[in-house]
């Protein structure tokens, strides 16, 4: 039903429209999820399927001439090294 944009909204019947919203059944739905999933076969996948190949790479330890920032915890080079408020080591980009 299509009504004008500038008309008047219709009042009184408040405790009307109340009760046809809170009929059972109306908005309650319940929808498994994971049953939806399972059907799809979306749980059954392997971790390693995941991450391809060309975007692992290996981790490195840190150097003796790196650090990690207190604040961003980046791992930078000594020479960005500079000491916050609280005494802990940060970069020049965040003191």
């Amino acid at each position: 039903m299509l009504t004008k944009a500038t008309a008047p909204l219709p009042t009184g019947g408040d405790e009307a429209i109340l009760t046809d919203l809170l009929l059972p059944g109306h908005g309650r739905t319940f929808v498994d999820e994971a049953d939806e999933a399972d059907e799809v076969g979306l749980l059954d996948v392997d971790s390693a399927e995941l991450i391809p190949d060309d975007l692992t790479m290996p981790v490195i330890p840190r150097r003796a001439d790196e650090f990690t920032c207190s604040k961003c915890f980046l791992i930078l080079h000594i020479s960005r090294l500079a000491m916050a408020d609280d005494g802990q080591p940060a970069c020049t980009d965040c003191v």
